[in-house]
């Protein structure tokens, strides 16, 4: 079993693994130019979501999930909506990460020419 500082540092590898290595194929799509306009305007934006979730917890620090957030800001809606929208965003963020990993698998095993079902059923 791991410790939350080991967990932490699990997810917080992954998730800048993977922005690490997405980034440069948004910028091959979207372009030089507006991949830097773009990356400068969401940087400020995803900095304020992080001061806005510390304030949160540092204003109701037992609660470890939006749900428990919901629930003491709004109530019993709250609560429900908090974690809607987590499972949503989960649902979706792994279906980014199953993109990844069927793509891995596709230039991994290139000589197999394998189509993105077969790729996704190896990578289940």
């Amino acid at each position: 079993q791991s410790s939350w500082q080991e967990t932490a540092a699990l997810v917080i590898a992954s998730i800048i693994g993977t922005g690490v290595l997405s980034l440069s194929g948004y910028f091959a799509k979207l372009g030089l130019w507006f991949g830097i306009f773009a990356l400068v305007i969401c940087y400020p934006l995803n900095f304020f979501t992080g001061i806005l979730l510390n304030r949160l917890h540092l204003a109701f620090p037992l609660s470890v999930t939006y749900g428990d957030v919901g629930f003491k800001l709004v109530g019993k809606w709250g609560q429900q909506l908090g974690f809607a929208s987590l499972y949503v965003y989960m649902f979706f963020l792994l279906g980014s990460y199953y993109i990844v990993i069927r793509k891995t698998i596709q230039v991994i095993l290139i000589e197999a020419q394998l189509c993105a079902i077969q790729a996704c059923f190896i990578g289940f």
